[in-house]
């Protein structure tokens, strides 16, 4: 498997291991290039984010999956921020309350 910090993750260190940068809202932005800090932020943890998963699945689908192209679901809270990117088969934001819930029921 893969463990990599999130995008909420990354903000945070961002935030408490530097003097003087500002917590941001977390955004997709158009442009790569911020104009000013905030933007700067959110691009570099937008696209880095962006980047890493698109670099995961390449490598994970030439490892595991003899180059097929694999099903990759969109987890989580900001999923759905990365729709654009087409980087997903599919979202499923509450796949973990999904599962607990499955879990429970089957344990009922």
């Amino acid at each position: 498997g893969v463990i990599i910090p999130g995008i909420r993750i990354s903000m945070e260190v961002l935030e408490s291991r530097t003097s003087k940068l500002p917590s941001v809202e977390i955004v997709r932005t158009e442009h790569v290039i911020g104009r000013g800090t905030v933007e700067s932020i959110q691009s570099g943890l937008y696209h880095g984010t962006l980047g890493s998963v698109k670099e995961l699945v390449q490598g994970i689908q030439n490892e595991a999956f003899g180059g097929k192209e694999p099903v990759v679901i969109g987890t989580g809270g900001f999923a759905s921020l990365f729709e654009n990117a087409k980087i997903f088969t599919e979202e499923k934001p509450d796949l973990v309350l999904q599962g607990l819930y499955l879990a429970l029921k089957m344990n009922l």
